[in-house]
């Protein structure tokens, strides 16, 4: 099959479930069905079990009354006895210290929205490039295995959660590098980028906050003309978020938190006939965000999340020139702003099912927008220059992606979703995008 029908499908599953999204759930949505059985399940004990926060719901035994039907009276035993009055709680401490450690006043678990399907995501990266005079060369930054600035509307949702996962991404025609060979002929070629993450996410203080810890890795780029190369590794920066929640009732939820981007990834070498270079992945990137859940009855919800990754400090350039003295400087990157929404629908949902147990298609629309200019290191010389910085001045990119939730038995999830850029030209950091996710939640 080929890739223009696999995103030609995954585009009109959107459309299709854009339309799904307008109908309500079915009546009586207090109870879900047992897809063909005409037995009823409490809609507690089944948003109990799809959270997995309850064993299987068992079949009614035998002689059981019929669903409706009234049970029958119990004997006559006389009067029920009258329990003694409870004893009131103690008073509960609702200072800010007890507010923080989750011992204040807060709201319950919500088993259905335990139950949500999580936001797929888009993102890829943005950082700066280098633009050569002489030779005449363009490369992007591959930093990190150009896995940098964790983004946490990836595979997540507003709400602290037990779980492990792995998030597969394949971004096509990500990384595009021209430069001129010994003969002096333009040379160039765009490379795909696969890049493999693991994670584990813990709850603490009762389920309040929570924290995830992100490890990705990726394909090696080597770019290299004979005049002109670029060089990046295969290892990403461990990220680590914390997330804290501000409410949840049944139907929402909000938290807040704060994305820590720590510099364990690859650097960058290259060079540009008599320059060489050295870029150190060194950057420390903070990443404030808040999110939002809503689930207003069992087969539609929604996602919303807003992120500001800003570093923290820069990454040390090391340039040498047989021409010149070596040089050293600090290269920024710029401070980054990321916007996402997305809904879905239970389009199916069996919890007696032995194998697979829920259905949903999801659709997102994500924005990324550069907040300040971008910051330009040039070296030169006397006879060619070094630009280092983001030639396209500021970024606005605006990414849909259409994905397929599934789940089986109690808590494992399989997940496929495709991303399609919106913008063109700067604004676009990748043709398209293949996702697979797969989480166990425990």
């Amino acid at each position: 099959m080929s890739r223009t029908n696999v995103f030609g499908g995954f585009f009109l599953l959107g459309v299709a479930l854009a339309v799904v999204w307008a109908f309500p759930a079915n009546a009586g949505a207090g109870r879900l069905s047992d897809s063909g059985s005409a037995t009823a399940l409490s809609a507690q004990s089944d948003e109990l079990w799809l959270a997995g926060m309850a064993p299987a719901p068992a079949p009614e035994p035998d002689g059981a009354a019929p669903d409706g039907a009234a049970p029958a009276a119990p004997p006559d035993e006389g009067p029920a006895e009258i329990p003694p009055a409870a004893a009131a709680p103690p008073p509960t401490n609702q200072g800010l210290y007890a507010m923080l450690l989750g011992r204040g006043p807060q709201a319950g678990p919500s088993p259905r929205l335990a139950g949500v399907p999580n936001m797929f995501g888009d993102f890829f990266n943005l950082g700066g490039n280098l633009v050569s005079s002489d030779p005449d060369g363009v490369a992007p930054f591959p930093l990190a295995g150009a896995s940098r600035r964790v983004k946490v509307a990836e595979n997540n949702k507003a709400l602290p959660m037990d779980r492990v996962h792995f998030i597969y991404n394949h971004f096509h025609h990500a990384l595009e590098y021209t430069g001129p060979d010994l003969a002096g002929d333009p040379v160039s070629r765009v490379f795909d980028v696969d890049r493999f993450t693991i994670a584990v996410e813990k709850t603490l203080f009762g389920g309040l906050y929570s924290v995830e810890v992100r490890m990705p890795f990726a394909g090696e780029v080597d770019f290299d003309t004979g005049d002109f190369g670029v060089f990046g590794g295969d290892v990403g920066n461990l990220a680590v978020l914390l997330k804290r929640s501000l409410w949840q009732t049944r139907t929402s939820a909000a938290v807040i938190g704060l994305a820590v981007d720590l510099p364990t990834g690859s650097d960058v070498t290259g060079y540009a006939r008599l320059y060489e270079y050295t870029l150190h992945n060194e950057a420390v990137h903070l990443g404030p965000f808040a999110g939002l859940l809503w689930a207003p009855d069992h087969r539609r919800f929604a996602h919303a999340f807003l992120q500001v990754d800003v570093p923290a400090n820069g990454n040390a350039l090391d340039v040498t020139n047989v021409n010149t003295t070596p040089q050293s400087a600090s290269f920024h990157e710029q401070t980054v702003m990321y916007l996402d929404l997305g809904v879905g629908y239970w389009v199916y949902r069996n919890p007696r099912a032995r194998a697979l147990t829920g259905v949903a298609g999801l659709l997102e629309v994500h924005y990324a927008t550069t907040l300040n200019d971008a910051g330009s290191l040039t070296f030169f010389d006397g006879i060619s220059t070094l630009d280092f910085g983001n030639s396209a001045g500021g970024v606005d990119e605006v990414n849909l992606t259409v994905g397929v939730h599934g789940e089986f038995a109690r808590n494992t999830l399989l997940r496929v979703a495709g991303v399609f850029p919106l913008r063109e030209d700067d604004d676009r950091s990748f043709d398209s995008e293949i996702q697979v996710q797969v989480e166990r939640r425990f």
